[in-house]
């Protein structure tokens, strides 16, 4: 399945959040959004990074109680793995196995449509095997009534 096509399925709100946004803000939101991952976006709306849970909870571990007067661009990554709306989900798939990623952005050209969470890319592939399961069902009921 296209990227572009499972986010036009599965239409939900991009949650994102500003550089300047403090710590307690970003695991607000993760907590509150039941997200693993931020996008984090400038003034104009071009995601400059993103800031995981894992990237909390290291600097926690890292800094301690410093780490409440942090702010996103202190803890996100730059480098950040995309693909497009034209990738497949098993192509994500793919990025978030071999890179252990657990959440891949979704950019149109500098435009953010979304973010493609491992339950996604997993929910996916469970239903591209469950219509497999039941097409030979139906080839083996159909064999055996000629």
């Amino acid at each position: 399945m296209k990227i572009r096509k499972y986010l036009e399925l599965n239409e939900r709100s991009v949650v994102t959040c500003s550089p300047e946004d403090p710590v307690q803000k970003i695991a607000s939101m993760l907590g509150g959004k039941n997200a693993c991952a931020l996008p984090v976006c400038d003034a104009d709306g071009r995601m400059v990074g993103i800031v995981s849970e894992r990237d909390v909870v290291r600097t926690l571990g890292e800094k301690g109680g410093d780490t409440l007067g942090l702010c996103a661009r202190d803890l996100m990554s730059t480098s950040v793995t995309t693909c497009s709306p034209d990738d497949t989900m098993g192509r994500v798939r793919q990025i978030m196995y071999s890179k252990g990623f657990r959440n891949v952005p979704v950019l149109d050209g500098d435009t953010l449509l979304g973010v493609i969470g491992a339950r996604d890319a997993l929910n996916t592939r469970l239903e591209e095997k469950e219509l497999e399961v039941n097409v030979l069902k139906d080839i083996v009921i159909t064999t055996r009534g000629t």
